[in-house]
């Protein structure tokens, strides 16, 4: 991830949650039945709100006609690591295209 991109997230990130910090990147892969589904690189942020700091994972997905549109999840319960976030993006891919 370029310093483009981390300037670009952190400043979606503080929009949209409040201060921030880019922690570090991480490589994410996801597979499934040996097809690539998707691959990149994933910003790792802390967040703080009301006192405490929640990690933040983030990333820049490519539309069609050349956007560069953010996508941030939140650590919850469900989304635990940059690599749970892209499961849960993926899945809500392949719900759009289900409906």
């Amino acid at each position: 991830m370029n310093i483009f991109a981390v300037a670009a997230l952190t400043e979606c990130i503080q929009k949209t949650y409040g201060p921030c910090a880019f922690v570090r990147t991480v490589r994410v892969r996801q597979v499934f039945k040996d097809r690539v589904l998707w691959e990149g690189n994933v910003g790792i942020f802390h967040v703080e709100q009301f006192g405490e700091t929640l990690e933040c994972y983030a990333w820049c997905k490519d539309d069609l006609i050349g956007f560069h549109t953010p996508v941030i999840m939140l650590n919850t319960l469900a989304i635990d690591s940059p690599a749970a976030a892209v499961r849960s993006y993926v899945l809500s891919l392949c719900y759009e295209l289900a409906a």
